[in-house]
């Protein structure tokens, strides 16, 4: 009897693989459409459109005892640092000129679109990453 159950059971389950986290999913879509270069620890630099980090276009990390979320549209550039305890330390600069520091889980996803694909790379592989400037709504002025 045992085995006839085996016999039924195992199929079953192997037709819900699914379910238990076996087939991978598409990566999210971000909500807004952000360009950056991004080098990792080698050199390489990647550019992509559709930049996000774990499918969002926000940067959250810890200051001191509190969190910090800082909208990408806000960068221009942050540099990546190894920290402890599984952290990393993002430097950013605003395009004001102001500057913070967060610390970062070091497993964050970030990637986008470049030319050749999808690309991802873990937050902690990164060594910088340069925002393009943000798109103006207002057309250029032309003089007559």
């Amino acid at each position: 009897m045992r085995r006839l159950f085996a016999l039924f059971l195992i199929p079953g389950l192997l037709a819900m693989g699914g379910a238990f986290g076996f087939e991978k999913q598409p990566p999210a879509e971000p909500a807004g459409n952000f360009s950056a270069a991004v080098t990792d620890r080698l050199g390489f630099e990647t550019h992509v459109d559709r930049a996000a980090c774990d499918g969002k276009t926000h940067l959250t990390g810890e200051v001191g005892m509190g969190k910090l979320t800082v909208d990408f549209s806000r960068i221009r550039s942050v540099k990546i640092t190894p920290s402890d305890q599984g952290m990393v330390r993002a430097e950013l600069v605003y395009w004001d000129g102001d500057q913070a520091a967060i610390r970062v889980k070091n497993y964050l996803q970030c990637g986008g679109r470049s030319k050749q694909g999808d690309f991802q790379i873990r937050i902690d592989k990164i060594k910088t990453v340069a925002f393009d400037p943000p798109a103006t709504d207002q057309p250029s002025k032309q003089s007559e």
